[in-house]
């Protein structure tokens, strides 16, 4: 079998579908040595790849290069016999032009664009446009959690026996061991206290950035341990009311924003903190909030969409929208050093029941059975 896949999104300063595809594709390349990849992209990766997954590498810098990249993509796969079955990790238009071969698998990780238009930006409201036509066109879909599944099957009437449950993992790099000296760097180099609540992720509207600073400045007006509120990542959209809201509540010196964090400084930045702070309004898996446990961090989420079905028992859970309440958890992460221990412990069991070797394995029974015609 021939298995085109799209892993633009993994290229440069990745999110969390960048992680994704990457972890996907290098334990595809771990799992199957039988199947020739073809790895379509814009740039060459150095990942660690069997010699059956080969790299296509085409310019997609300017309009007019996007669109020959596109073009030449659906030539190629869709009308030609480049490859069997296409998966989509990310890209919905793939899926919407496959209606001469309908050879495509496609990963839908969330509804946000959908059930919370507002705080999506125009490209990303134009981009899942197209999505009641790629899930038609598409033979399979994947979802990353439960909560995705039923929303999607929810407001489209798909066949169930088309959509796969392929859970999410943390990373390899989670799993690595960090000095002293390592943690010391990184709190250098952004300037760290030795207390810090950490948020890691894009920020965007449905994180819900504004709602965790308004709870760190009622932590912070009894907090005895000079706290700080530590953001770290790029700017996504809509991003002017975290900065309005920390104005607002006199915080400059207390909220750190980092910008996007280097790979190499994300284990030691996880090991440092006291726990991980995300209450998001909505999320598709909550794949930082398992980093965080497998780091051995002790976490803090929000107890909506597929959060609770992934941390389980092994971290604390809040109302997004309970600003008093997120507050108090604080209190007790900074307070509670039992609290923490029981927290990490429940982690370090709770991440086992994912990896990405079954990832891995369980996408690779959907192209299969895409490629054989049984969907």
């Amino acid at each position: 079998m021939k298995i085109g896949i799209d892993i633009r999104s993994a290229i440069g300063n990745k999110s969390g579908i960048g992680y994704y595809t990457m972890s996907l594709v290098t334990h595809l390349s771990k799992v199957d040595h039988i199947n020739t990849y073809y790895l379509y992209t814009s740039q060459k990766v150095d990942w660690e790849l069997s010699d059956n997954f080969i790299q296509i590498v085409r310019l997609e810098n300017g309009i007019l290069n996007k669109f020959l990249w596109m073009f030449k993509l659906f030539k190629e796969c869709l009308i030609g016999k480049q490859v069997d079955v296409f998966f989509s990790p990310n890209s919905l238009t793939i899926a919407t032009l496959s209606l001469f071969r309908r050879n495509v698998v496609l990963t839908v990780h969330d509804l946000v664009p959908v059930l919370m238009r507002g705080t999506t930006n125009h490209n990303v409201r134009f981009f899942f446009i197209q999505l009641p036509i790629a899930l038609k066109l598409s033979r399979a879909i994947l979802v990353p959690s439960i909560a995705t599944k039923k929303d999607l099957l929810r407001l489209y009437k798909i066949p169930e026996n088309k959509v796969f449950l392929t859970p999410e993992a943390a990373h390899d790099w989670c799993f690595g061991k960090t000095t002293e000296e390592e943690i010391k760097r990184v709190k250098s180099k952004y300037n760290l206290p030795e207390n810090y609540f950490l948020f890691v992720s894009t920020l965007e509207p449905r994180k819900n950035i504004p709602n965790l600073v308004r709870a760190f400045s009622k932590f912070s007006k009894k907090d005895t341990q000079n706290f700080k509120l530590v953001i770290g990542g790029k700017k996504g959209w809509m991003y002017d009311e975290i900065f309005a809201v920390v104005e607002e509540e006199k915080l400059k010196n207390k909220v750190i924003f980092t910008d996007y964090i280097p790979d190499e400084d994300l284990l030691p930045l996880y090991k440092g903190a006291v726990a991980f702070t995300f209450v998001p309004f909505m999320e598709g898996f909550g794949l930082t909030p398992l980093e965080a446990m497998a780091t051995g961090t002790p976490v803090l989420t929000s107890n909506c969409s597929s959060l609770p079905e992934v941390v389980n028992d092994a971290a604390l859970l809040v109302n997004p929208n309970d600003v008093i309440g997120i507050a108090g958890m604080m209190k007790r992460l900074a307070e509670d050093m039992n609290l923490r221990q029981q927290l990490i412990n429940k982690g370090n069991k709770q991440v086992k029941n994912y990896s990405w070797k079954k990832t891995a394995e369980l996408t690779l029974e959907v192209l299969e059975l895409t490629n054989n015609k049984k969907l």
